[in-house]
């Protein structure tokens, strides 16, 4: 990579965008995401849009079930926000025998965990204004939306043990509802209990929760 621009930059090639793919988990994914964004600056290319045109964490037929793979997925997707890569493309969403095809069973056709990791952070991305959210927690991944009306914070625990979330939100915010995506939980509103703010989520988990 660091050579390739070398080699435009001294001969003044004018770059339009840079892609690149990683197959990797989701900590390392973003690691690459600055390595890239690194060498562009380093090189003066600083302004040059880069795009993940391709990335699957978990493209083993194996996972193609699983919650695990919703968790990475999702993990990736709110942990780039938060990045400069403009634009990520899943590799890919077809119905067929390849360990990539991680969206949709090829026997059944009906969709897998990692397709709603999808379809939540697109109910996120409908409401048109990310909202102020941070974690500490290691593996551990969030992003908050809003239109004003409707308020949507979305949390990937990638991390395989469960972890006990703390979460610190205007005292007037309740929580309307609560969606799960987990291995015997499919994106369905769970009774689960925010008991002093604070909520436990399983390992490998997607939560999708509503706030009023």
């Amino acid at each position: 990579m660091d050579g390739f621009f070398q080699y435009i930059r001294e001969r003044g090639t004018p770059l339009d965008f840079f892609s690149w793919h990683t197959y990797a988990d989701v900590a390392t994914s973003l690691i690459h995401a600055d390595v890239c964004r690194g060498c562009l600056d380093k090189n003066g290319f600083g302004h040059v849009e880069d795009i993940l045109n391709e990335w699957n964490p978990c493209a083993e037929v194996k996972l193609r079930n699983s919650s695990k793979s919703a968790a990475w997925c999702l993990g990736i997707m709110l942990g780039m926000q938060r990045k400069s890569t403009s634009v990520l493309c899943y590799y890919d969403a077809r119905i067929g025998p390849s360990s990539y095809a991680g969206l949709f069973n090829p026997d059944t056709w009906q969709p897998t965990p990692a397709y709603y990791a999808f379809k939540s952070f697109g109910e996120a991305y409908r409401l048109g204004q990310e909202a102020e959210c941070s974690c500490e927690g290691k593996g551990v991944y969030v992003m908050a939306a809003t239109d004003t009306h409707k308020k949507l914070l979305l949390i990937a625990n990638t991390n395989e043990d469960a972890v006990s979330c703390e979460l610190s939100i205007a005292s007037s915010e309740h929580p309307v509802s609560v969606k799960l995506i987990t291995d015997g939980c499919i994106y369905q509103e769970v009774p689960l209990e925010i008991k002093d703010g604070k909520l436990v989520l399983p390992g490998y988990t997607c939560a999708e929760i509503e706030y009023q």
